[in-house]
């Protein structure tokens, strides 16, 4: 079996979670069949990665205008195989984890070459294809609607991550049995047990995310000065502050800069292995986060959390974990009533459990999702 891997990869952390994520779920359940996980390579998808978890390049068939599919095809499969030589054609199974690719955000021309330009095509050859839990919509863009179109009408299924995301579809396309509504599925990926050399009870993380400049009309300064008062909150408070950066040179730059106008600047964690993210996320006392898998990490190991959002994204994971009270809000600001909820000791005992309620929920709700992929990929058994 043959099985592409889509939207994943390691420049953004919440895709190398999704990439972890299937790669543990078909190694705990599924080690003894005989699978080939296949991606393209490139600057998302290192060489490297792919050679640490046996991942076989995907070839694209159109060079400068010219297909070379019906060559390639030419060449037996049996031979093929040998050299790694993978095409779209061989695929049984697509799935696709893009996170938040699908809706008027971002260009057409980006869902055209992630899947809709190829979608019949695929289904019609047979490859089942898989729409992993992510967040859609809104459809208002005429062009974008017309192209998720031919996603909802050739995808096996497609699991919207809220329920926003959902209605978005359903109000656009008309309620589909294909459509399911399922979470984050990254929330039952266990990082390693062991603990960093931290006082759990004293630290706060900061994760912050440049898309909250890029993606809100809230202005830079604002945002610094609302980053400094919810910092000063915290040393008033008696608790450290640190931050966490999630992603790459923007977020940490944005970190740099919130320092600058903080009276003692606070440290800034650098660490490039999403797992050992979220194992740091676990090792905290509360996290305040812009980015929707640093929430995810956060939420899922019950872990009071502050969210900072850009889309509508975050208030669904919240108000899934019963949390929707802790969403800063911009324009009408509530940072000393949040940082006051969440530190004070017994509150955030009565929330952890709270929160690790819904999680054990969350998480069943994700071994669901699976049962349904298991059974469309591999009948019943």
């Amino acid at each position: 079996m043959i099985i592409q891997l889509k939207g994943v990869g390691e420049t953004n952390k919440g895709a190398y979670l999704m990439f972890l994520s299937i790669i543990e779920y078909f190694k705990e359940f599924h080690s003894e069949k005989e699978i080939t996980f296949v991606t393209h390579l490139g600057h998302k998808f290192s060489k490297k990665l792919a050679q640490k978890y046996n991942i076989k390049p995907l070839v694209k068939t159109k060079r400068k205008g010219v297909e070379f599919r019906f060559f390639i095809k030419l060449i037996p499969f049996s031979i093929r195989k040998k050299i790694n030589l993978y095409i779209d054609d061989d695929l049984d199974v697509l799935l696709d984890a893009s996170g938040f690719l699908y809706g008027d955000q971002w260009p057409v021309r980006s869902i055209k070459g992630t899947l809709s330009n190829d979608i019949k095509r695929l289904s019609s050859n047979g490859t089942k294809i898989i729409l992993m839990p992510q967040a859609f919509g809104p459809f208002k863009n005429d062009k974008i609607k017309k192209e998720v179109k031919r996603i909802v009408d050739n995808a096996n299924l497609i699991f919207a991550r809220d329920i926003i995301s959902f209605q978005f579809l359903k109000d656009s396309y008309g309620k589909r049995e294909n459509i399911f509504l399922a979470p984050d599925f990254t929330n039952i990926l266990r990082p390693s047990s062991d603990n960093f050399n931290v006082d759990k009870t004293t630290r706060i993380l900061i994760i912050p995310n440049i898309k909250l400049l890029e993606q809100t009309n809230i202005s830079k300064e604002s945002l610094i000065n609302l980053f400094k008062e919810l910092i000063e909150e915290i040393k008033i408070k008696n608790y450290n502050a640190a931050f966490l950066i999630h992603e790459g040179i923007k977020d940490e730059r944005l970190a740099i800069d919130i320092n600058n106008v903080l009276s003692e600047p606070i440290p800034v964690i650098l660490e490039p292995d999403a797992l050992n993210q979220k194992r740091i996320i676990g090792n905290s006392y509360a996290v305040i986060t812009g980015r929707f898998h640093g929430l995810v990490s956060a939420l899922s190991q019950g872990i009071p959390s502050i969210g900072l959002s850009w889309s509508h994204k975050y208030e669904m994971l919240l108000d899934n974990y019963g949390q929707h009270k802790f969403l800063l809000d911009f324009n009408n600001n509530n940072v000393k009533f949040l940082i006051d909820s969440i530190l004070d000791e017994e509150n955030n005992r009565k929330l952890s459990i709270e929160i690790s309620e819904k999680a054990r929920k969350e998480k069943e709700k994700t071994y669901q999702m699976w049962l349904k992929v298991n059974n469309l990929i591999f009948g019943n058994d």
